[in-house]
């Protein structure tokens, strides 16, 4: 296997997972070329920041995530704000993934979705466990097929398809999908890995950071058309955990179309799990000085009891809530530590990197201002 193609799977399977399913829906809540100017708006500033981020790993020596190199730049708060933030953001993660996962198992097969959600955890933590090289290997698989799926579900739904259902645009609702989208856009914590899965080969960081964040940002249009051209109006009639894009589909169309789009959702959100759970073992492995064990029991063990107290007694949260949630408080807090981690390294005199981006005032300002918004408008909710 190459390390080139192992790279960029990496990024994409840790990229696309639970936050696709939950694009149609906030997309068609908000117009659905507003959604879309969102999807590509943050589709941009994603991919400057996964440049900002392979700089950043490209000049550090040694083994981090996100925290640790927030700790070389930023100090001791940045460590704690990013690694406080990151667990938060992946736990929340991991839990949407169970959530959707068992659905959409359940909604394809049939069965209890909470015994397919603990099947799933079972699978992803072999991953957790044995590391790099599986991973690795993993999402190069799982995610080619998950690549062939989503092409092949407009191919089978195209006589579905209502073009009259594409339209609305509405500047008030720009933050309607803001953090749906940007939880959907959130896989650099994937970058450290993709460094070691290219071993010698540094020098194809850059390339592979831009190839695997544009295949997410083509799913994410092609997908959110296709399920909003499908459904359209009816997502307003769905109840909230009849939102999940695959769960919607099941509801309005013929059920190989909604057996495929399962499948889809099956596949996206495996590959984001065992990326991310991964990422999370290194935080706390490299980042917080946990000896292994600990740091695979506290990824996995941590889902599991917050899954299980919100699906047998609590009833406490959502998909859709989960996403939108985390991606714009996390994903916004990330960001703007990206940012500044970045500006700080580019002056540093670390390792000279492989490739580097001149900082840019205007550029980071406008995306610190943005990921603000994003935080200040989620949190408005809960005050």
């Amino acid at each position: 296997m190459k390390p080139f193609l192992a790279a960029v799977a990496t990024l994409v399977g840790a990229t696309v997972g639970a936050g696709v399913l939950g694009i149609p829906y906030v997309v068609s809540q908000s117009g659905f070329w507003t959604g879309m100017a969102v999807i590509v708006a943050l589709g941009i500033a994603t991919l400057i920041l996964n440049l900002y981020m392979g700089e950043v790993v490209l000049r550090t020596e040694g083994n981090h995530q996100i925290s640790g190199y927030a700790e070389k730049y930023t100090g001791k708060p940045g460590k704690l704000l990013a690694g406080a933030f990151m667990i938060f953001g992946i736990y929340g993660a991991l839990v949407a993934y169970m959530i959707g996962i068992g659905n959409a198992a359940a909604a394809a097969l049939g069965g209890n979705h909470i015994l397919y959600s603990l099947a799933f955890l079972a699978i992803g933590s072999l991953v957790v466990i044995r590391g790099i090289k599986s991973l690795g290997l993993a999402e190069l698989l799982i995610t080619s097929l998950m690549v062939a799926v989503v092409m092949l579900i407009p191919l089978f739904s195209a006589s579905n398809l209502q073009i009259t259902n594409l339209h609305g645009w509405d500047t008030q609702k720009l933050m309607v999908p803001f953090g749906v989208v940007l939880f959907a856009f959130m896989g650099s914590a994937a970058i450290p890995e993709m460094r070691e899965e290219l071993g010698r080969n540094r020098k194809q960081l850059r390339k592979a950071i831009i190839i695997g964040t544009l295949i997410p940002l083509v799913i994410y249009i092609l997908f959110a058309a296709v399920v909003v051209g499908l459904v359209g109006d009816g997502f307003s009639s769905l109840k909230e955990d009849e939102r999940i894009a695959t769960i919607a589909l099941k509801l309005f169309v013929q059920p190989e179309i909604a057996l495929l789009a399962n499948l889809f959702a099956v596949i996206t959100m495996t590959t984001s799990f065992m990326a991310l759970a991964y990422a999370l073992r290194g935080t706390l492995q490299y980042d917080f000085k946990a000896n292994k064990k600990a740091a695979i029991a506290a990824t996995l063990l941590v889902p599991l009891a917050i899954f299980l107290i919100d699906a047998l007694a609590a009833d406490i949260t959502s998909f859709i809530g989960i996403l939108g949630t985390v991606g714009a408080v996390t994903g916004g807090v990330t960001g703007i530590l990206i940012v500044a981690m970045h500006w700080k390294a580019a002056k540093s005199k670390g390792r000279k990197p492989e490739f580097s981006l001149k900082p840019n005032i205007a550029i980071a300002a406008a995306l610190i201002l943005i990921f603000a918004a994003g935080i200040i408008n989620e949190l408005r909710h809960f005050l």
